[in-house]
């Protein structure tokens, strides 16, 4: 279970952080200089996950051995869609990412097929994270 699953379903150790750690309050910031262009800040929050997690798979490339790589979420949604055809695009989109994600680490250009894989591993992460989300696969991207 995660840290924030033990505590929202453990009253005790939800009491023991309200208790010991105080929850910071952030000063109010600049103005917003660039407004977003998207309301699902989840799903892009999560392709920026994956984006990152590319970067720093280039950026130690030559330290990371096949027993330290796991898999990604998006990969254990794999197992969670029943619908074969729905099934069929999301091992393709997980596939492709795995090849466009290789073609990063070797030469370092973030593309606009990168970007997209990235969007459509995060739109499988709702499918193994709370059982919902298989309509979206396949979905064209908006841009």
């Amino acid at each position: 279970m995660s840290l924030t699953g033990l505590i929202r379903h453990d009253p005790k150790i939800k009491s023991l952080f309200k208790e010991y750690f105080d929850k910071p309050r952030l000063p109010p910031g600049p103005d917003m200089k660039a407004l977003p262009l998207t309301e699902d800040y989840r799903l892009v929050g999560t392709a920026f996950d994956y984006l990152l997690r590319f970067k720093v798979a280039r950026l130690n490339s030559d330290k990371t051995s096949p027993e330290r790589k796991r898999g990604w979420v998006a990969e254990a949604a794999l197992d969670k869609i029943e619908d074969d055809n729905l099934k069929e695009k999301a091992e393709f989109n997980v596939k492709d990412a795995h090849e466009r994600r290789g073609y990063y680490i070797e030469d370092g250009d973030v593309t606009e097929g990168l970007l997209e894989s990235a969007i459509r591993l995060a739109r499988l992460e709702p499918i193994f994270r709370a059982g919902r989300g298989e309509e979206y696969i396949g979905d064209k991207i908006k841009k």
